[in-house]
This record gives C-alpha cells, structure tokens and sequence, in this order.
C-alpha cells in the first residue's frame, strides 16, 4: 500500500470510513456483551416467578400480573438483537481477517483484540509510527473490499 506521502486526501477520507466503521464495529462488539450479560439476568429472574403461592393464607392480586410475558417479550427482543448484531460483528471479522501481512496483523490486534498501539509495537518489534502506517494501509484495504453502503462515500469527485 501507500505510505503517507503518496496519499491523497481522498485517501484520507477512505481511511476515515473505514476507522468510522471498525470503531462502530468495537461498540456492537460492547452492545453483544451487555446484552448477554441481561439475557442471563433475564433468564434469572424469569425462573424464579411460579405464578401461584400456596404457601400463603391469602391471595394477593400483583401489580405486575403480566410479568412473565412481558420478560418473555423482552428476551425475544434482546435476542433477535444479538442475531443481527451477530451478523455484523461476523462479516467485520471476515473483512479483517482477509487483510494480509502486517496491516492485516496491526487490524486484529486493534480492533478485534482492543490492543493499544505501543502494545501491538511492542509485539511486531516495530515503531509506533510504523504500526499507525500499517493501519491506516489496512484501513485502505479495507475500504477497496468493501464497506458497508452506509460508510461508502460517494463515487462523485469534486470538480
């Protein structure tokens, strides 16, 4: 790839995209964690409603008499969620493991394993500088691949 003397500023812009798409990619990868955390938590609390107390002399109508469709409702929404997040977080892993050599190496320590770059330096036995050349290389890699539409940015040059 290019290094950053022969980039131009549309390149910039690419590189932008694509770290604009890997940064929301690492959020969805935050949102499927919390969301696991609550569907066990869901799960938890589900099981422990019985419905009907015979243990007690009265009866006692609840406030929350509709409790248990509603947590079934809401542990069907959370994993309908994670479904789709699912996806995406799988075509991302795809897209970054696809990327060869040290660009490649630099995108899955970052973004895949949270590594910060004197971490991932450190590792390559490299510079800092370096491992920022090779990520913004593999963010241009990335980009020609293929970002989702959302991230793409117009084909249309300025005049």
């Amino acid at each position: 790839m290019a290094w950053t003397s022969e980039r131009t500023p549309f390149d910039e812009l690419r590189i932008k995209a694509a770290r604009d798409y890997l940064k929301d990619i690492k959020c969805l990868r935050r949102q499927f964690e919390l969301n696991n955390m609550e569907l066990v938590e869901l799960r938890a609390r589900l099981e422990g409603v019985d419905g009907i107390r015979y243990d007690k002399p009265f009866v006692k109508s609840s406030p929350t008499g509709d409790a248990i469709p509603r947590g079934i409702a809401i542990l069907e929404e959370l994993e309908a969620g994670n479904e789709h997040i699912e996806e995406q977080l799988r075509i991302a892993k795809a897209l970054l493991m696809a990327v060869d050599g040290e660009a490649g190496t630099v995108l899955r320590f970052k973004y895949l394993m949270d590594m910060p770059a004197t971490e991932i330096a450190q590792y390559m036995d490299r510079s800092k500088s370096t491992v920022f050349e090779r990520e913004k290389d593999g963010l241009l890699t990335i980009y020609e691949m293929g970002l989702p539409i959302p991230y793409r940015l117009p084909d249309v040059k300025a005049v």
